[in-house]
């Protein structure tokens, strides 16, 4: 719980935000609404939201929020909105759960409902001839849950198979995902993951993972060794 408000002080209680927060008659040095409020936010990505600048402000107890109608919205983007409410002594909590995530198609149109796509992940070689994908799903902002993830694998041609997948993971919400799988030969492999929900509706991929089997062991390189003289 912090007091973000007192920064405004600083500007002689005369900038944007002051003027949200109705701390400009008190040029920033004391807090006025004495019934507390809810403060919108927004960022590109979750860990991006800019708490520097209001977007806007309503009562403590309103059931509902809206951005300023100047606020642009690129066609192909999303955006992470997130509200935090402020008590009557101006103390804001730090919350991270009142996010809602809005995706636009190429056409500026918000995105049909789906799961979200996994961002990113990593392929590490874990044995002589196993590959491990890891990666994590966040369900902020979905519009319907999955009810898996698909893994695809280019079985080492370059070309990956969406026709057949390698395999499937169980969703069980907010966590990290663990696959592993088998490859034949030494060379390079592509997986992708994608989640899946009711009827089908998978969530565009990411990225394409890669991992690289070699034969042999390979001898670890000395950079740097110290001994006693």
């Amino acid at each position: 719980m912090e007091r973000e408000w007192r920064k405004e002080s600083l500007l002689c209680g005369h900038g944007s935000n002051a003027l949200k927060l109705g701390t400009v008659l008190t040029c920033g040095w004391f807090w006025t609404r004495v019934g507390g409020c809810c403060l919108l936010y927004r960022g590109e990505r979750l860990d991006s939201v800019d708490f520097s600048n209001i977007l806007a402000a309503a009562s403590y107890g309103a059931n509902q929020i809206s951005p300023p109608s100047s606020l642009r919205h690129e066609a192909g983007a999303s955006y992470f909105y997130l509200v935090r409410r402020t008590n009557g002594c101006g103390q804001q909590e730090k919350t991270l759960s009142a996010v809602v995530k809005v995706s636009l198609d190429s056409n500026g149109y918000l995105t049909p409902a789906g799961p979200n796509r996994v961002f990113d992940g990593t392929a590490e070689v874990i044995e002589e001839n196993k590959i491990r994908l890891l990666w994590f799903y966040c369900p902020v902002g979905q519009r319907s849950a999955p009810t898996c993830f698909s893994i695809y694998c280019d079985n080492g041609t370059g070309e990956i198979d969406y026709e057949h997948p390698a395999g499937t993971i169980a969703y069980h919400g907010a966590s990290f995902y663990s696959y592993q799988s088998e490859a034949p030969a030494a060379g390079t492999y592509l997986f992708v993951i994608r989640t899946e929900a009711v009827g089908g509706v998978q969530g565009i991929s990411a990225k394409k993972l890669t991992a690289q089997l070699i034969d042999g062991v390979i001898d670890p390189i000395a950079i740097l060794s110290v001994e006693v003289v």
